[in-house]
């Protein structure tokens, strides 16, 4: 993370950050992400990820172990270790989704139709990154992590300093540094960022389902200039909205258009991107990509204050077939005989009115907080439920290494 106004940024050249191997020096071009998020709510949005590329040779970066990063206007410098593990590793084929950061979650029927969704799928990894749990999501995340579906990461906490107040960041923008890391430490060659309650949804012609990742390289053989391949939001609610573990109620919904995710997700194709976002590739437009027809494919956004919202005179979708609902309920019984914990049947309950209430919209603005950093909602939290911590993870919790 940087600042949005970073003086060093704004002049140029913008070279002041260098890398040291075998004293020979190699400028850092630094970049940020998204230069109107720093413009947006009243300048209330100070800090923004940020990148730098140092454009270090392969045939020189595969020797090193460390570096050393000095910065030529204060002076400092520091070593920081080199992994090479994910730049050696064999390309995974399948299709890996990067999850934004998770925050006080705790629908754990949400989370299991999401990962049963690509458990059916096969040849996809889920990469979770977390800082509060409840236990019967962390459970069941622990029992998708054995059997080689998720790879679950704590997130580290916002350094608390005078030059970087966690409240002029935000939980979403913060999660562009994890997905990034998502894209390179994985080394897959197809991947996509996606919220718990989403879905790629292909129409069929028949009664068999076309895989996801089939169907993408498909589109690429006849789009082979694109970079990126997008499906167009839709809102889904229940058409029975009794939820029980027949799972009858996921069986059917409602459509409706997503006027607010016009850019929809994509999947992505790593070998022609340099940074991804949450719906496109980072710096580029829609138009840049190939979005297929709404009569192809779509997303599904089960939205929590939509999923089960009574409407009508809508047009409907099956989400999943009968043999699939069967699928489901089996699937519910053994898992919760896995992780030993009884599964309460509700979607839910939501935690955003806690949320909202713990950092009030007159607190944020005279705070000039940037959307909503909710790690100042600990306290309360704490009081509502039992929570599992990133920072609980003893073993693969990390500190930020903040660096001036």
């Amino acid at each position: 993370m940087g600042h949005c106004l970073n003086k060093y940024i704004n002049k140029r050249p913008n070279n002041y950050l260098y890398i040291e191997i075998n004293n020979k020096y190699y400028p850092g071009k630094i970049g940020i992400f998204d230069r109107a998020i720093c413009k947006k709510f009243e300048h209330r949005c100070q800090m923004e990820v940020h990148y730098v590329n140092f454009n270090v040779p392969w045939k020189i970066a595969q020797k090193v172990t460390t570096v050393n990063i000095i910065n030529i206007i204060t002076k400092s410098k520091q070593v920081f270790n080199v992994s090479k593990e994910s730049a050696n590793s064999k390309p995974f084929n399948g299709l890996t989704i990067c999850v934004p950061i998770l925050y006080w979650y705790n629908n754990w029927l949400q989370m299991f139709l999401f990962l049963e969704n690509w458990y059916r799928e096969g040849n996809a990894k889920i990469i979770l990154y977390y800082k509060s749990l409840s236990p019967e999501v962390y459970n069941l995340l622990r029992y998708y992590v054995k059997i080689k579906l998720v790879i679950l990461y704590p997130v580290s906490n916002y350094p608390i300093k005078e030059s970087m107040n966690p409240a002029n960041l935000t939980h979403g923008m913060g999660s562009k540094i994890f997905l990034n890391t998502c894209m390179y430490k994985m080394n897959s060659k197809y991947i996509s960022v996606m919220d718990i309650d989403e879905y790629f949804y292909i129409y069929s012609k028949n009664k068999k389902k076309q895989k996801i990742l089939n169907f993408i390289k498909s589109a690429i053989s006849r789009q082979p200039n694109k970079n990126f391949f997008n499906f167009e939001s839709f809102h889904i609610s229940y058409k029975n909205t009794i939820i029980d573990p027949s799972f009858n109620f996921h069986k059917k919904a409602y459509l409706s258009i997503d006027k607010k995710n016009v850019l929809g997700k994509s999947v992505m194709l790593t070998n022609k991107i340099s940074h991804f976002g949450f719906h496109i590739p980072q710096f580029e437009k829609l138009s840049d990509g190939y979005r297929f027809s709404s009569n192809q494919a779509i997303l599904l956004h089960a939205r929590s204050n939509y999923i089960l919202k009574k409407t009508k005179k809508l047009p409907e979708i099956e989400i999943i077939n009968e043999n699939e609902r069967k699928n489901l309920n089996r699937r519910y019984i053994l898992v919760e005989k896995q992780i030993n914990m009884s599964l309460p049947f509700v979607y839910g309950p939501a935690m955003e009115k806690h949320l909202e209430s713990c950092i009030s919209m007159k607190a944020r603005l005279k705070a000039r907080v940037c959307f909503v950093i909710y790690d100042k909602c600990k306290n309360i939290m704490d009081k509502i439920s039992k929570w599992i911590y990133s920072e609980d993870d003893l073993i693969n919790y990390k500190n930020f290494t903040v660096f001036n």
